[in-house]
């Protein structure tokens, strides 16, 4: 089971499929792409369905219990889910804190992610941002 998938975790999902893991996408949202337009994202739904992928759109985790088999887990709306792993994807967020970028004339937004130019670059003459 994967909650919260995004483009990384849907590749991922299609490819255990194929080597033959149940996979189940759970995510809050009405759609598994939903930053792009519904006709893309109702293709892929299908496609997964199609592959034999579940998911449960519009949803959210109330409870995660481990099991002796693995893993449950019950959904706000009441649906109950069981697998033996459980991937939760949160998100990235850059750690720059301490890397002493502003000594080197890097500057970094409110998250912490390094600010570049046009280019990967810094706005000092180095280091390189990637």
């Amino acid at each position: 089971m994967r909650v919260r998938p995004g483009r990384e975790g849907h590749c991922f999902g299609s490819a255990w499929t194929s080597l033959g893991t149940k996979v189940t996408f759970v995510g809050a949202l009405e759609h598994l792409v939903p930053l792009e337009d519904e006709s893309s994202s109702r293709l892929l739904e299908r496609a997964f369905r199609q592959r034999g992928i579940d998911y449960h759109l519009s949803s959210s985790v109330a409870e995660v219990n481990q099991t002796p088999a693995g893993v449950s887990v019950r959904l706000k709306h009441g649906t109950s889910l069981s697998g033996e792993m459980l991937l939760v994807a949160l998100g990235r967020t850059a750690v720059t804190e301490g890397l002493g970028l502003a000594e080197h004339g890097g500057e970094t937004d409110d998250g912490g992610s390094s600010m570049s130019t046009a280019r990967p670059r810094s706005p000092a003459a180095s280091p390189w941002v990637i």
